[in-house]
């Protein structure tokens, strides 16, 4: 819903089947929330399989939509879906300098004011045109960074609170210290949690970047040598592919003390504790990927994520199910990290807590 209106003026409405979602058990609850063509051929698109998995290894990710027709049909869906909003916002710029409002009242030509992306990029030029062709980007063009927005802003996201509350309800001192921490800056239930509080709440914010480092939302990346290198002693040729794994460059104990275990205070002491503050490498910690192609939204994210887990951690506590108390959690990834097996939480509403 916020990717929504930021993004693209347009209110996905995934809130609204929160219930039916919620008593969902199926492997595909997820689609019982969506009332959006749009974000439902979003889901379906994300879904990984053992064919997907391969292409994108070999480097060949696009080989998938060929041989796969769960892929093809769902790669067909989103582009349709995607080429709808494009159309629409194209002829709201066009109508009335975009201010009208679509027939059914769901889409916004903007929030309070503002542009969302999706506007902006709609009067962007292209940057490699020449002086004498400078168009504005084609509708392919659009379409690629629309669906860059949806994937990059939605996944990513919702994994790093889904590893916040995993880590909450594994670590229930941490858990505690974070909550102590949130009321004594933002004490009242009854009012929002602002960026200005959060950004004082020291703890908070290095619980999130410790679940960053253990549990990294993306957790490798890959890039192409530019030219011949040599690593370790080892040529690597021009044109080669290579995977970045950031989760275990995260746990590296050349760079980390204690690598695997979950600290929060490693981020608050100083290099000469048992903790230490910082890694003691400046690539050692890379999350958001690093240098001039790094995540372009990594600072929306962390607001993002900062003000949606605040109110829920000092509204509610969070337990791991009785079921899985005693489970050994690994992990699998895809485009994102998930738990293995899947994570079942126990919710419950602080008792000093209003509604």
């Amino acid at each position: 819903d916020i990717l929504g209106e930021v993004a693209f003026s347009r209110e996905f409405r995934a809130m609204d089947k929160l219930t039916e979602w919620a008593e969902n058990t199926e492997e595909d609850g997820a689609l019982a929330a969506v009332s959006d063509p749009m974000l439902e051929a979003l889901v379906i698109s994300l879904k990984s399989s053992l064919l997907r998995i391969f292409f994108a290894a070999i480097g060949y990710p696009w080989l998938d939509t060929y041989v796969n027709p769960k892929s093809r049909n769902a790669s067909r869906l989103l582009n349709a879906a995607v080429d709808d909003v494009i159309a629409q916002a194209r002829a709201k710029e066009r109508t009335n300098g975009g201010k009208q409002e679509a027939e059914n009242g769901r889409r916004r030509s903007s929030i309070d004011g503002k542009k969302s992306l999706l506007e902006l990029l709609l009067k962007a030029k292209d940057e490699e045109a020449t002086s004498k062709n400078n168009e504005r980007l084609s509708d392919t063009e659009l379409r690629d960074e629309t669906k860059t927005f949806m994937v990059a802003g939605h996944e990513t996201t919702s994994t790093w609170c889904y590893w916040v509350l995993f880590s909450m309800a594994k670590y229930p001192e941490v858990q505690q210290k974070v909550y102590d921490e949130i009321v004594r800056y933002a004490p009242d239930p009854n009012q929002p949690i602002h960026l200005k509080q959060v950004e004082q709440m020291e703890y908070f914010n290095a619980m999130l970047k410790e679940v960053l480092r253990l549990t990294p939302p993306v957790g490798s990346t890959m890039r192409y040598t530019t030219k011949e290198e040599t690593f370790g002693g080892y040529r690597i040729p021009k044109n080669t592919r290579m995977v970045l794994p950031f989760h275990l460059l995260h746990r590296h104990p050349k760079y980390w003390k204690h690598p695997t275990e979950f600290r929060p205070e490693r981020w608050l002491g100083t290099k000469n504790d048992d903790s230490i503050s910082e890694p003691t490498h400046r690539f050692a910690f890379t999350p958001f990927s690093a240098g001039g192609r790094n995540c372009i939204g990594q600072n929306f994210a962390t607001v993002e994520v900062k003000l949606i887990l605040a109110p829920i951690l000092r509204q509610f506590t969070v337990r791991v199910a009785p079921s899985l108390r005693d489970t050994e959690f690994t992990f699998t990834t895809f485009i994102t990290m998930k738990s293995k097996p899947a994570l079942k939480i126990v919710v419950s509403r602080r008792e000093n807590e209003t509604r």
